[in-house]
């Protein structure tokens, strides 16, 4: 059975799957033709709203609640 990604390369010879000088490598390729467009920065407006949202969480967990943790009770019936 022949499998495509499976054979046998004699030692003395270059392997296929490794580059050559000559050739470019895929961010040089998009660099030379104009394709590389580098990012924008832009700021939104999620940073703000999540300061918001964790802020009203903490206020929240501020609340009075009952501290009772349940040390009186005889928990081995």
């Amino acid at each position: 059975m022949l499998n495509g990604p499976l054979h046998e390369q004699p030692r003395n010879q270059r392997a296929t799957v490794i580059r050559t000088s000559n050739e470019f490598i895929l961010l040089e390729w998009l660099k030379s033709t104009g394709r590389l467009i580098a990012r924008e920065h832009i700021e939104s407006d999620l940073t703000s709203d999540v300061e918001e949202e964790i802020s009203e969480i903490i206020d929240l967990d501020d609340l009075a609640y009952d501290n009772d943790d349940d040390t009186g009770l005889d928990l081995e019936d």
